[in-house]
């Protein structure tokens, strides 16, 4: 995380190139991120502590945390100012709670499969703003008791690409992601509906021009 704000601080003086986008270019984007991480539903503390740390069920105190993010994705421009997206990459919850003085941290592990579509507000710059929608496919691991479960959630996000060359480029953005439906966790037998809110630091590589995938 570190690196990449540093290479885009260093890269601000920089001339940079305007770049034309075309139909068919193809571009490698690898995200990382935090986000505030929360969810709607009952999570049943108390059968979580007694069945795997095993202390007595009195009153449980919850508190949201923030979440490391990352994504690996890859854009195909349909258009100079429109493309589709496929991606992967982990986008766990995290929250803290205590049951008087026992303290544990919690974190739901969320691998997922993205697919969304992007529009730039404009083809060509130095600076490109843009809006995308995600829909996300995740597959849930509770840390604590190895329970799974699976779900989807949709993230509408605003952000900016700027350019630094004809083959890389640095994006920010920031991005609000909701559950669709109730995650359910089959082992625990409860249901969740995760959010979080939070910024993203990228890299886009071109690594493909005026291909014809998509006729």
């Amino acid at each position: 995380m570190k690196t990449i704000i540093t290479i885009f601080l260093l890269s601000l003086p920089l001339c940079l190139v305007a770049q034309q986008r075309k139909k068919g270019d193809l571009y490698l984007i690898n995200e990382a991120g935090a986000a505030y991480t929360s969810y709607h539903g009952d999570y049943p503390y108390e059968v979580t502590y007694q069945e795997f740390i095993a202390v007595p069920s009195f009153s449980i105190y919850e508190s949201q945390g923030i979440s490391p993010q990352l994504h690996l994705g890859v854009y195909y421009h349909l258009t100079p100012r429109s493309a589709v997206t496929a991606g992967i990459g982990n986008s766990p919850v995290h929250f803290d709670t205590e049951a008087g003085f026992d303290f544990k941290r919690t974190l739901i592990n969320m691998y997922h499969f993205s697919a969304g579509y992007r529009h730039l507000l404009k083809s060509e710059g130095k600076f490109i703003p843009y809006l995308e929608t995600e829909f996300y496919f995740q597959s849930v691991s509770h840390l604590l008791s190895r329970a799974k479960g699976s779900g989807s959630s949709i993230q509408p996000e605003i952000g900016v690409i700027i350019d630094v060359s004809n083959k890389m480029n640095i994006i920010l953005n920031g991005y609000y992601r909701y559950a669709v439906s109730f995650y359910h966790i089959d082992q625990l037998d409860y249901t969740l509906r995760p959010y979080a809110y939070g910024l993203n630091v990228g890299v886009e590589f071109k690594i493909g021009e005026s291909l014809e995938i998509l006729k």
